[in-house]
């Protein structure tokens, strides 16, 4: 199977385009939804790097959003938790099919 990894910055329009030409699409956002729902260890390094917005757990997502409109800064954390929880959500699944 050849696997095509497409790049670029949240809300460029990657998985439209994919979905346009019927490839088959790993959607990262419902992955890290249920991340934020179910990672108690999530959880707690958001609520140390963003403690003023991150109140409960499990995170919800109006907490991010939040976060995320705060300031520049606070962007770029949030988008490196995203890829840390990523990473995180990714050896999993490689260690359930080896």
């Amino acid at each position: 199977m050849i696997r095509i990894a497409t790049v670029g910055e949240i809300g460029s329009g990657k998985s439209y385009v994919a979905k346009l030409l019927g490839f088959p699409v790993f959607n990262a956002d419902t992955q890290i939804n249920k991340i934020y729902k179910n990672n108690y260890k999530c959880f707690l390094l958001l609520k140390k790097k963003i403690p003023k917005f991150i109140k409960s757990y499990p995170i919800q997502k109006r907490e991010i959003l939040k976060a995320k409109y705060d300031n520049k800064k606070k962007i770029k954390k949030k988008k490196r938790l995203y890829w840390i929880s990523l990473c995180i959500l990714k050896i999993k699944l490689i260690k359930k099919e080896i």
